[in-house]
């Protein structure tokens, strides 16, 4: 096995540092999505270390496994394994770190000696061009930094080529069929076939607005959805502001020892339901949930997804669907006391978080209560606060309460197709957790 070379440059950078955190990242494969969003692959300093970095975040952006055989396998079919040194080299990053605990630091200390780089480019290139460019160096200058800057911190997520995105998409379809055939892709899916014939399941990126009166079923719908994904092995975060994570667990338990939830709360069952809580407590456990009560701003939510990514890698599991049951009880910096402004920028910010982490996103809503008095249907033009939540949704959904306590599910906005609806029977209190 080939180590990575201890020998350091004379311009501002750390091999070493380079090399502890490409291997902290293949060591701990969830500390990706800590350092993604600040570290890009031209910070590094040897080209062979942005290259094994993009083969990484290349894996990880598809929910592939990382370890040193799907990077290296990644670089092989990229034609570039030659190129970074090999297996071996690969293989050797493993002894650059004994751990990936302080991998924000090795980031750290990498950035800062990127930036010095940038800054002795731009300086080098300035002096040059004052003694050529006849008094313009200066306003050079402060173009060129401003770039620079730009370039630094973004990395490639500025303007691309519209072609690039359309040969990208054709790839991941390409990929993604490829993998079903060989059946290693699961869809996320909901509990209704006739919802999935629309929507076609639930994909990354997809934002779901769930708009309805109150006690028309809301939470009884997320809660199945979470449900039924948990049970074909896809990683669910549920934040709630509605209730508390005790309470849904007890509704939970609940439904599988046919005892009621206050009653189990308050431990107040006979001996023999005692013993039946006890023995079938592993029958209520549905698989890979996390769930969040604490939540209060929109500034909450994206640290709790990527600390719940974290603890999903962690035991194997991939993060595909997040629940945040409901919107309104979200608050958000900047906007005073202009609350339809507010939820508006709260409902595109959900929006771009389900983009940024590749989750489907579903926030609950409820509909405005003015325009449902009057005679109008639920819908997500008519979420309460904002006509912004609606124009941010890409998926719309709305519950209608029928006479005979059946539920009318309607599709009313699908970005990338068509519309329907179909009919839910009755909900009861059989139905996995319970919501008002």
């Amino acid at each position: 096995m080939v180590a990575p070379p201890p020998t350091e440059p004379l311009v501002p950078a750390s091999i070493d540092t380079e090399c502890a955190v490409l291997g902290a990242l293949l060591i701990d494969p969830s500390k990706v999505s800590d350092v993604v969003a600040a570290l890009k692959p031209h910070h590094f300093y040897l080209e062979k270390h942005g290259s094994i970095y993009q083969a990484i975040l290349e894996i990880d952006k598809v929910g592939g496994s990382i370890d040193f055989l799907t990077v290296i396998r990644k670089l092989e079919v990229e034609g570039e394994l030659a190129a970074v040194g090999g297996p071996d080299y690969i293989m050797g990053l493993f002894d650059a770190v004994p751990t990936a605990a302080h991998v924000d630091h090795y980031v750290e200390a990498m950035l800062r000696l990127a930036s010095d780089r940038a800054a002795i480019e731009i300086a080098t290139q300035a002096a040059q061009r004052a003694f050529t460019s006849k008094g313009e160096a200066l306003q050079w200058l402060v173009s060129v930094t401003a770039e620079k800057m730009t370039e630094f911190i973004g990395g490639d997520d500025g303007p691309m080529w519209l072609d690039d995105a359309t040969d990208r998409v054709v790839e991941g379809a390409v990929d993604l069929y490829s993998r079903r055939v060989k059946g290693e892709v699961v869809d996320l899916t909901t509990p209704w076939s006739e919802l999935n014939d629309i929507i076609i399941g639930l994909l990354p990126g997809d934002y779901v607005v769930l708009t309805a009166p109150p006690s028309f079923g809301k939470s009884t719908v997320v809660h199945q959805i979470i449900d039924y994904a948990a049970k074909s092995g896809h990683g669910s975060l549920f934040i709630t502001t509605e209730t508390t994570a005790d309470s849904v667990a007890s509704r939970q338990l609940g439904k599988t020892v046919q005892m009621s939830p206050r009653l189990i709360r308050a431990g107040a069952m006979s001996q023999q339901g005692l013993s039946r809580l006890v023995s079938m407590k592993d029958q209520a456990k549905i698989g890979p949930v996390l769930i969040d009560d604490k939540i209060t701003s929109f500034d909450q939510v994206e640290r709790c997804i990527l600390q719940a990514r974290r603890k999903m890698d962690a035991r194997g599991f991939k993060l595909r669907l997040v629940v945040v049951d409901f919107m309104h009880q979200l608050t958000k910096s900047g906007h005073g006391e202009n609350r339809p402004e507010e939820l508006g920028a709260i409902s595109y910010g959900l929006r771009r978080l389900a983009g940024k982490y590749g989750v489907a996103l579903i926030a609950v809503s409820e509909v405005d209560k003015a325009s449902y008095a009057t005679g109008g249907k639920p819908g997500t033009k008519n979420a309460s606060g904002s006509v912004k939540i609606h124009y941010s949704a890409i998926l719309g959904w709305t519950l209608n309460k029928l006479d005979d306590g059946s539920i009318e599910f309607t599709v009313d906005k699908n970005k990338d197709g068509p519309g329907g609806k179909f009919i839910l029977p009755a909900m009861t209190r059989n139905a996995p957790w319970f919501g008002q």
